[in-house]
């Protein structure tokens, strides 16, 4: 009897032990909680140490709109997994006529209602240029911020189209005299051909309206912390060896739109996916 207990004792356990590994597989296979890109942590470190931070985590204007000083207030949003609203477009827009500052980092068409409203247009399209790092998706360009150059690398970025009366374009893609070197790839096949827009075309832009400013960037990866202090490990004689200033170009527009005193508002409440961690290099 006390055998045949202990059998029905075994097969019980067994079964629980079953159902448990099932579990926990189909947790496995969940997808990730939606919240903050989890690598921009060296981007988000270095405001937190540095600066007096308010994070927005929720859609919606009514933050944007209880902005009590604009001039001494510094909006950052970096990566629009999902669409700025129109009373959100509309009280940043109130926000930098009013003296406030806003830096904007996008890889997709989701900013457009925002940056529309400042006359430039993020393309559906990436940037395809001749000069590459490792892979043709990693771009090193040169940016200029306060009479600062700065060699960096973007990841696929896309182009930007301008219609704003003051502006300046601070980066853009490859131009060499005499041959089509960048081009907006706009049949999305990844070849430069005859129905590509011609570069250079723009990266970065800045905006003035009337006593505030808008810095657009048509990539949000060169925040990533992969990207934050690269070093090329490139076959080309032209790269190897090269290191990339993302960290110190991002360190440099952030300190010369805040002033003493000022606050930043960093808006997280676009950022609903988990970002995948690419590197332009195979790691182990």
């Amino acid at each position: 009897m006390n055998k045949k207990l202990m059998a029905i004792t075994f097969i019980l356990i067994l079964l629980v032990f079953s159902s448990t590994l099932c579990i926990d597989d189909n947790n496995d296979n969940k997808k990730p909680k939606k919240g903050p890109w989890l690598d921009l942590t060296y981007f988000n470190d270095f405001l937190e140490q540095n600066y007096d931070v308010i994070l927005k985590e929720e859609s919606g204007a009514s933050l944007i709109k209880n902005i009590d000083n604009a001039s001494g207030s510094l909006y950052i949003v970096v990566g629009t997994d999902e669409p700025f609203t129109e009373s959100e477009a509309a009280a940043l827009h109130h926000f930098v006529e009013s003296g406030g500052r806003i830096i904007v980092a996008a890889d997709n068409t989701n900013v457009n209602n925002l940056s529309k409203k400042f006359g430039v247009e993020y393309s559906e399209h990436a940037i395809l240029d001749k000069a590459f790092d490792y892979n043709y998706t990693f771009i090193p360009i040169t940016v200029v911020n306060n009479a600062n150059f700065f060699d960096i690398v973007v990841h696929s970025p896309r182009g930007l189209s301008i219609t704003a009366a003051d502006y300046v374009i601070l980066g853009e893609s490859s131009e060499r005299p005499g041959t089509i070197y960048s081009v907006l790839d706009k049949n999305d096949n990844n070849i430069m051909d005859s129905d590509d827009e011609p570069g250079p075309i723009p990266i970065v832009v800045q905006v003035r309206v009337k006593d505030g400013v808008a810095l657009f960037i048509a990539d949000a990866g060169l925040f990533t912390n992969n990207l934050w202090n690269l070093v090329s490990i490139s076959d080309s004689p032209e790269y190897y060896g090269k290191i990339y200033q993302n960290q110190e170009y991002i360190n440099d527009i952030v300190t010369t739109m805040h002033e003493p005193g000022c606050k930043i508002i960093y808006d997280v409440s676009k950022q609903t996916n988990t970002f995948s961690n690419f590197h332009p290099y195979p790691t182990d």
